[in-house]
């Protein structure tokens, strides 16, 4: 076997494992994405007001994921699978 070949084979070996690592270290971990909520609002002159009390949390998982927002009634946890 060739050097160009033998290297070829040595680099798509280590770049499976490299691969195969990732995908066990996603399906492992709870929460893929994390977000944070913020309702904004346009006033009549154009400018843009964050409000205060409305705020939230959001978070997605590979199988399930959980939603945690707070619209001024005070905070609602809404989990959700991927059903």
């Amino acid at each position: 076997m060739n050097i160009l070949k033998r290297g070829m084979v040595f680099i798509t070996f280590f770049g499976c494992c490299f691969a195969i690592a990732l995908m066990a270290a996603a399906m492992s971990t709870k929460f893929w994405l994390e977000a944070e909520a913020i309702q904004r609002r346009i006033n009549p002159d154009n400018r843009i007001e964050v409000r205060p009390n409305s705020t939230g949390h959001v978070n997605f998982g590979l199988f399930k994921g959980r939603k945690s927002l707070n619209v001024g009634f005070g905070t609602r946890l809404h989990p959700f699978d991927g059903e």
